[in-house]
């Protein structure tokens, strides 16, 4: 693949590229966007109907883990404010296995001392029943 021809001033291929389309790389590239534009990070919180003033100090107070690995699994991201909210992402690249890890980190999102607490299915698929 070729990432610089001779007279190209650099290379027309993102960096997303170049970590692969399986889910934890989809997964490491919404994290790494959500982590690098405060703007899409507090419009992506709009989404999740929390409407939090973008300030600076309230984006640098933020984790954002990827890939976090504890006794409940292993979640895509953790996007965690404390006390305010936490919110779980899972990334599904075609049929997953939605419903079992639904029921892994409701137990997990209990156990935080969160205000709001939020489970996220980024899927291609509707792969499970709402309950």
């Amino acid at each position: 693949m070729l990432i610089k021809n001779t007279d190209w001033e650099g290379s027309y291929i993102s960096p997303f590229f170049l970590i692969g389309k399986n889910e934890n790389a989809l997964s490491k590239s919404l994290a790494y966007c959500l982590a690098n534009d405060r703007r899409l990070y507090f419009e992506f919180l709009k989404l999740l109907n929390l409407n939090i003033r973008n300030t600076k100090k309230h984006f640098n107070s933020v984790s954002i883990d990827v890939q976090k690995k504890d006794e409940s699994g292993v979640t895509d991201i953790e996007i965690k404010k404390e006390n305010d909210y936490y919110i779980i992402i899972e990334s599904k690249v075609k049929k997953g296995k939605i419903t079992k890890q639904r029921e892994q980190y409701v137990t997990k999102l209990k156990k935080s001392r969160s205000n709001n607490k939020i489970m996220v299915f980024l899927t291609e698929e509707k792969d499970f029943k709402f309950t």
